[in-house]
């Protein structure tokens, strides 16, 4: 009798020189990148050293008796403690005036969220789920872009709104994105496991509606990032910036860290879905976080007659602005919020919220179209407080 056939199998077998040929190709790429990656630092140095050119206070010297004269202290402040800890920074930051904390929680919060093109969380979900790299090439490339989308159009939305309303609407933008796109994630996950199969193959329409939302949400987020830093620029004295910016990189990277650590286990499309969803309502608690905020503190644009420069606090920004050109104007926030000390013993407020209403302001109405209040300022206790 004859031998029976060999079993057919149904796998492919690829020849020896085209496994060499697809592993050269790999390393190839690896070498352009990191040679793109590497060129990528000569605009990079090009750019900075134009902004020190044109920026005079970079050039000069710290300490200098300019400097120390437009930014000298106040009685008060000399007697405050140094902050030079890590607990001072927290201190400084949790009392800070003028909704800084809010603002500081609301754009870390954003940072709690695997939603990211360029997220080794999502890129690796995704890998594993057999999006092809391409794909996912694309999709981080375009991450990138949209980000270069919303910073250049954010200047055009300062102009027309004003840097505060404009930031909201980018956040709220970026919160309607990942809400669509954690809609999406659940949509194809229902499809794959319809499909039996993996959510790379059984629902790559859905995954790409998906993939666009995170896309349109960086639009968002770059253009808040912008906004969030100017508003601090404007509200943070200098002598604290640097407690400010500690505690805030210590909120992002948390919140990073954090999402890495939950993400550990979320092996298949099921359990990843509450990563996306979880990362969907931190980004939404951000924008109601920093919509309070546009609600409880307003700013207030005034100038100062000769002589009456130390009728209140002033930032050391401030008070540089004061001695270079008397009568400038610039901005205080102030607490609009009811007078509930018991309610608000945190993010800086306590103070403000004690002299929230008795300053001879209606707050009723929106203070973020830039034209001037000059007022007297009869209650230095509440001016004391503002930054």
């Amino acid at each position: 009798p004859r031998p029976p056939p060999p079993p057919t199998s149904n796998h492919h077998h690829h020849h020896p020189l085209s496994v060499h040929s697809e592993s050269n190709s790999k390393v190839v790429g690896f070498v352009l990148i990191g040679l793109g990656n590497a060129l990528s630092f000569a605009p990079e140095y090009f750019f900075l050293r134009q902004v020190y050119f044109q920026c005079g206070r970079l050039r000069k010297p710290l300490g200098g008796k300019e400097t120390v004269a437009a930014s000298a202290p106040t009685t008060a402040e000399a007697a405050e403690p140094p902050k030079g800890s890590f607990g001072e920074a927290w201190v400084t930051w949790f009392r800070h005036s003028g909704g800084v904390p809010v603002v500081t929680v609301s754009y870390a919060l954003l940072y709690f969220t695997a939603l990211s093109p360029h997220g080794v969380v999502l890129l690796a979900f995704l890998a594993g789920q057999g999006v092809s790299p391409a794909m996912i090439s694309l999709f981080t490339a375009s991450g990138a872009a949209a980000g270069v989308v919303g910073v250049t159009v954010f200047e055009y939305a300062i102009t027309c709104a004003g840097i505060r309303t404009a930031s909201f609407i980018y956040v709220a933008g970026e919160a309607v994105a990942v809400v669509i796109a954690g809609f999406s994630f659940s949509a194809a996950v229902a499809a794959a496991d319809a499909g039996g199969e993996s959510m790379g193959s059984a629902s790559m329409s859905t995954l790409s509606v998906f993939m666009l939302a995170v896309v349109v949400s960086r639009v968002g987020l770059y253009g808040f990032d912008v906004g969030v830093l100017e508003l601090q620029q404007r509200q943070v004295d200098e002598k604290d910036r640097n407690a400010v910016g500690a505690v805030e990189n210590s909120m992002t990277s948390a919140g990073t860290l954090l999402i890495m650590a939950l993400s550990m286990d979320t092996t298949t499309p099921e359990s990843f879905v509450h990563i996306v969803w979880a990362s969907a309502v931190s980004v939404c608690f951000a924008a109601v976080l920093f919509g309070m905020y546009l609600r409880l503190w307003h700013e207030h644009e005034h100038s100062h007659p000769l002589g009456t420069e130390d009728s209140h606090a002033h930032t050391t920004q401030q008070r540089r602005m004061l001695v270079e050109s008397t009568g400038s104007k610039h901005v205080h926030m102030h607490f609009a919020g009811p007078s509930l000390t018991v309610l608000f013993p945190f993010f800086g407020v306590a103070g403000e919220a004690a002299h929230s209403n008795d300053h001879g302001h209606d707050h009723s109405h929106d203070h973020d179209h830039g034209h001037s209040h000059d007022h007297g300022h009869s209650d230095s206790r509440r001016m004391s407080t503002a930054v």
